[in-house]
């Protein structure tokens, strides 16, 4: 249970959900978060369906800054999902990003022998629209890459509506995941740039090496999602 508040508080990050207290009344254990107000990106998602790049370029640079922290501290969210993306109503900054529940956050190098012990291998954890291949695997010893794939998924969402593999039962969303590749974003969504279609691509790739090799790298290669399509268009103006 103290995992979420261990996780989130060494991580130290803007767009990570603060936890201000830990404890215990009797047998019941609790988390004091900041109170937050505003929406998911999955509530998001529900009433927009389809963003555009320059609000996913907002919102998924700062889920990647996040994410770059944490695993930077050894912790893998194994768990990211528009749900767990929180949009603040801030009045400077338009959806300022808090990533929340690390509560089945790995420790990548754990100091705790208990945390160490505390998965077990063949479990799978997480939402499996969202998974990793690894995750889909069972694998214990998951890395930032995992987290990747994971944001390629909601990038995906973000720009087409809908995410990468749609299955009936959860063995084929799991062999999904592990052998189909995803049909290219900019079929479903014809006004996406070639760039930001090649760079989720590249975030969803099957082979953990194949990924971006940082959040850092991803989230630089997100910030330059737009450019090209605002190039293009004062190119136009232009002429």
């Amino acid at each position: 249970f103290f995992t979420e508040a261990r996780a989130a508080n060494d991580i130290r990050h803007p767009n990570v959900v603060e936890i201000t207290d830990i404890g215990q009344m009797g047998e019941i254990h609790y988390i004091v978060m900041s109170f937050l107000e505003g929406e998911t990106l999955g509530e998001r998602l529900e009433r927009s369906r389809i963003l555009d790049e320059d609000t996913t370029v907002r919102i998924v640079r700062q889920v990647a800054s996040a994410l770059a922290a944490a695993h930077e501290h050894g912790i893998v969210h194994r768990d990211l999902k528009p749900e767990n993306i929180f949009l603040l109503n801030h009045p400077d900054y338009p959806d300022y990003v808090k990533v929340l529940d690390f509560g089945i956050a790995k420790l990548m190098v754990p100091s705790d022998p208990e945390a160490a012990r505390a998965t077990m291998a063949g479990t799978i954890l997480g939402t499996p629209a969202y998974m990793s291949p690894e995750q889909c695997r069972g694998q214990t010893e998951l890395d930032h890459r995992s987290d990747i794939y994971s944001l390629g998924v909601v990038l995906y969402e973000m720009v087409t509506g809908v995410v990468p593999f749609r299955r009936a039962s959860l063995a084929d969303l799991i062999l999904a995941h592990l052998h189909e590749r995803p049909v290219p974003p900019i079929d479903l969504n014809p006004k996406l740039s070639k760039h930001s279609n090649d760079a989720i691509l590249r975030a969803l790739e099957k082979d953990p090496a194949l990924r971006f090799g940082s959040m850092r790298e991803l989230r630089d290669a997100i910030e330059n999602l737009a450019r090209p399509a605002r190039a293009a268009a004062a190119e136009s103006a232009e002429e």
